[in-house]
């Protein structure tokens, strides 16, 4: 199981939806800061879908520790 912090603009309702739709688990942690957990491919693939870098920058800014 992976997990990374995020900035996040929603509400609880639109982490259950993203959440469900991803098969990963987004929980807010404060006004703006979500944690996400899921298999690392999961999400990836998130993280690349939403905007969060290109393939490269995801895996160097969330992979890379």
């Amino acid at each position: 199981m992976f997990e990374t912090d995020i900035d996040f603009i929603g509400d609880l309702s639109d982490a259950r939806h993203i959440s469900a739709l991803w098969g990963i688990k987004i929980t807010l942690v404060t006004n703006g800061i979500a944690l996400v957990k899921g298999s690392k491919e999961k999400v990836k693939n998130f993280l690349i879908d939403h905007h969060y870098g290109d393939e490269d920058e995801v895996e160097e800014i969330y992979f890379n520790n």
